[in-house]
């Protein structure tokens, strides 16, 4: 796979990337580097999949504690709403 470094005029980064017209072709990305022809070892798929679960068991108790909080919030509102209408 070929690769060159590109520099992102708008954003103000630099990234990797493939030779292909994505970044060849946008006024944002100037090519920094010539290309490089590289071979990637790809990683044990066991440790990817085990990276990726645990990466999805994460984000599952973010959203939980993130719905739960919400779940509180309304309930919360719910009991204001009751004790109003009980005072009138």
């Amino acid at each position: 796979m070929k690769i060159a470094q590109y520099r992102s005029v708008k954003h103000d980064y630099i990234t990797i990337g493939e030779s292909r017209e994505f970044y060849e072709n946008k006024d944002d990305f100037i090519r920094m580097t010539e290309y490089v022809e590289v071979d990637f070892v790809e990683r044990p798929r066991e440790e990817i999949v085990n990276i990726e679960i645990q990466a999805l068991k994460d984000l599952k108790k973010e959203i939980h504690a993130a719905a739960q909080a919400r779940v509180m919030e309304i309930d919360r509102k719910i009991s204001d709403l009751l004790a109003i209408t009980q005072e009138d």
